[in-house]
């Protein structure tokens, strides 16, 4: 019998057991529903379950007290009906039933109907579909919701990790993710040369689970990253290095009983602290990487800039559009939310957030603002570069774009953009090489005014500003004396004094007690400008000064971990590792480089910072490469956009361009 005859059987049966196996996986007791009567929003609820989210929301959909929130976990006929009401002030929160088990085969086909519009191309011939990968693909996702177990716990009622015939549970993930795998194995055989062209949509379709700490694009991308590894592609210089620090991981690794929150980092962060989390993480970034990079080995010669720039502007008009839409009909929020993926609910309002960022769907508004920076850059640049037509659609998109970008007031992504497209246009013009230096000068000098008119304070101030906040977010317990205006040495940046306190009354992390010794003993090197005062000048305009400065007060890390890290996708020892006074919410690096430093440590980040610096420079000729290349290498060093799936997804699309020659003509 023919392997594909096998598959098609297999198939077959995965499509008859799978809806018994999650009936069986529902759980018997659903969340109490609290009887709540409210005139005002035109339902009576008394049972649970007993109205469909259509019927609630036909009379309300403009009713801007509501607010729809998903409740994880619900018996099968509460599945998208009304599961529970309650009144929170002048909100009406309205609580959708949920459930793993159905998200998970739910979402999949959705996401796999999406993919199935890419238009096909010649025959992919070599490992689709492969048992191998797929049965790795089964271990790892055990090894997940095993290493993840609390994250699970706490909103699936009575999760069990045990293998048994009886787990239905666990049975109805594993059907789901053959399925899953199956399919998109018979998808790819002929569209996954196309694959690459529509990689812009990535962030539009974001591809996280309603209820589980995982992503669908992680999923299959690692899949093929395996099927990669078995046709011998994988790059010898990251492996190893990869892997030598991943081996520390594990050696050095200290298990901890803690749980992070991933909140809007949701299937792209580790919520746990075991061993068996850090493997997963390890293997599945990995093979993340190795699967990106396979796919643009392999289709380089069908990378298509007509396709891909207009899909530039195709995704991030989408993203406006619906974001509006979404911000003014609740019922379409929650749709927007389920459908694509969202790693949060977008925003719920057309205003944006404290009168200062609207981010629509997207989870950041920051990040929002570079993708929309991104889509016009290389539309721009991808236009001129091979001379595309231009139409009144892409036109039409472009405006959208922009004002996407002005609504997610980026200040640092529109900067940028501006500045590196003079530099472009400098570059390809025809004018001389003199004309163009003295233009070159003539920008940085703009931009050295428009930084420093933005910043009030003085040299001594801004050097200080960084230290002073780390010491803020701390957790002191001394009482430091005051001086003639009543500032102690904290609230007056002594520094010195506060380095001579004892331990136990000033409880500073080892980076800021660092930072604070450096500065202070270190920090008077005549005519050079002592390294901590420099971070610190430079994170005051760009508004980061507050954000590292609780970065430098959470960063505890003993030799091992500054050297190497805590591991991919790491973020709960660095957060719930150390007490400060930011220890609840989500409050993040905002930084890229940070980001890395925390998963990877100083040897991760030098290895990092050399590859890119040899990397840009060796292929700075090449503009479809290097412009939005550097455009990112700007934005990210502000941003924690390497924590969204599709913003590291897209940044390693445009690392691969740099060998892209252009083409004689489209098919």
């Amino acid at each position: 019998m023919k392997s594909t005859t096998i598959y098609k059987i297999l198939i077959g049966l995965i499509i008859i057991l799978a809806p018994w196996l999650i009936s069986k996986s529902i759980y018997e007791t659903p969340l109490p529903a609290q009887e709540i009567v409210n005139e005002s929003v035109g339902f009576y609820q008394t049972n649970t379950c007993r109205y469909s989210l259509g019927e609630v929301f036909k009379e309300n959909v403009v009713n801007e007290k509501i607010e729809i929130l998903p409740d994880l976990s619900s018996k099968i006929e509460c599945f998208g009906k009304v599961n529970g009401v309650d009144v929170v002030g002048e909100k009406i929160k309205v609580y959708v039933g949920t459930n793993p088990n159905i998200d998970f085969i739910l979402q999949s086909i959705f996401w796999l109907l999406i993919i199935s519009f890419i238009p096909r191309g010649k025959i992919y011939i070599k490992k689709f579909p492969n048992s191998v990968a797929i049965f790795i693909m089964i271990g790892l996702l055990l090894l997940h919701l095993r290493g993840e177990e609390k994250f699970y716990v706490l909103g699936f009622k009575n999760f069990d990790i045990s293998i048994s015939f009886d787990n239905y549970v666990l049975l109805s993930f594993l059907i789901v993710i053959v399925l899953i795998l199956q399919i998109f194995s018979d998808l790819m055989a002929t569209r996954f040369y196309n694959l690459i062209n529509y990689f812009p949509f990535i962030f539009l379709l974001a591809g996280t689970y309603n209820s589980l700490n995982i992503n669908f694009f992680l999923l299959i991308i690692s899949f093929i990253g395996l099927i990669g590894l078995q046709e011998g592609y994988f790059s010898k210089i990251f492996t190893f290095s990869y892997f030598f620090i991943s081996i520390i991981h594990l050696t050095t690794f200290k298990i901890s009983n803690v749980y992070f929150d991933v909140d809007k980092l949701k299937g792209f962060i580790n919520s746990s602290q075991n061993y068996s989390s850090l493997i997963f993480w390890i293997l599945i970034i990995y093979l993340f990487v190795n699967g990106l990079m396979y796919i643009f080995k392999t289709s380089k010669n069908n990378i298509n800039l007509a396709k891909i720039k207009i899909n530039f502007l195709l995704s991030g008009s989408f993203i406006v559009i619906v974001g509006i839409i979404s911000s003014v009909y609740n019922y379409i929020n929650y749709l927007a939310y389920y459908y694509l993926g969202l790693n949060k609910l977008g925003i719920k309002s057309f205003n944006s957030i404290e009168g200062n960022t609207w981010r629509g769907i997207s989870p950041s508004a920051e990040a929002a603002g570079e993708f929309f920076a991104l889509a016009v850059l290389f539309w721009i640049i991808a236009s001129h570069f091979e001379y595309i037509k231009i139409t009144s659609l892409e036109i039409f998109l472009l405006v959208i774009n922009l004002y996407g970008l002005y609504r997610s007031n980026n200040f640092a992504a529109t900067l940028s953009l501006i500045l590196i497209l003079i530099a472009y246009f400098l570059n390809v013009s025809k004018i001389s090489s003199r004309s163009k230096k003295i233009t070159h000068l003539i920008s940085l000098f703009l931009l050295i005014i428009v930084v420093n008119s933005s910043n009030e304070y003085s040299y001594d101030f801004t050097s200080k500003t960084l230290l002073h906040q780390g010491v803020s977010a701390s957790i002191i317990s001394s009482d430091f004396p005051g001086n003639e205006y009543g500032l102690n040495a904290a609230e007056n940046s002594n520094f010195g004094q506060i380095l001579l306190v004892s331990d136990s009354e000033i409880n500073l992390s080892s980076s800021l007690k660092y930072t604070l010794k450096e500065f202070t003993e270190n920090g008077n090197i005549k005519f050079l400008p002592d390294k901590i005062a420099l971070w610190s000048v430079i994170s005051v305009p760009i508004n980061r000064s507050e954000k590292w400065g609780i970065f430098l007060a959470k960063y505890n890390p003993n030799l091992n971990e500054a050297l190497f890290g805590y591991g991919p996708q790491q973020l709960a020892n660095y957060y719930l590792g150390h007490p400060t006074k930011f220890n609840d919410g989500l409050v993040l690096p905002h930084s890229s480089l940070l980001d890395i430093l925390i998963f990877y440590g100083l040897v991760g980040v030098a290895i990092i910072l050399l590859f890119i610096a040899i990397f840009t420079i060796k292929n700075v000729g090449n503009s479809i490469f290097f412009y939005p290349w550097i455009f990112i290498l700007i934005n990210y060093v502000k941003s924690d956009s390497i924590l969204y799936l599709s913003s590291f997804t897209l940044a390693l699309f445009i690392l691969n361009l740099y060998d892209y020659e252009p083409a004689i003509d489209y098919e």
